[in-house]
């Protein structure tokens, strides 16, 4: 099924906010605008992934509070995932961690395969 996607002004955004909180919570993405230029962009939260399953991943109450991490590190997957979809690259994150940039590519692709990547914005 497809998201539906919402397109309002800043000022409907701003006069009410539950609304448009609504509106997600539903399953819609809202592009909030000024002058027909995008501003913000909120969408729906993706559903928690499931590590289990991953031969990448481990999760060890004694560490990191029990978050799923990279097998062997402290490197939480999730922070991965989420540095990816903030626009940094495979290459930047494999440098900035210290980690093989092929254990990154193929932990994105877990997550993709997984419906839990949502593509950066370039």
């Amino acid at each position: 099924m497809a998201t539906r996607v919402i397109h309002i002004s800043e000022a409907e955004a701003a006069r009410d906010f539950s609304a448009v909180l609504a509106q997600v919570r539903g399953g819609a993405e809202v592009i909030i605008e000024k002058d027909t230029q995008p501003v913000a962009v909120i969408r729906p939260a993706l559903p928690a992934l499931d590590w289990s399953e991953c031969s990448l991943v481990e999760s060890d109450p004694a560490r990191v509070s029990g978050r799923p991490v990279l097998k062997g590190t402290r490197m939480p997957a999730e922070d991965i995932v989420a540095n990816y979809e903030h626009g940094v690259t495979v290459k930047e994150i494999s440098e900035q961690f210290g980690l093989d940039a092929g254990t990154v590519r193929e932990l994105l692709s877990y997550a993709e395969r997984h419906h839990a990547l949502a593509r950066p914005i370039r």
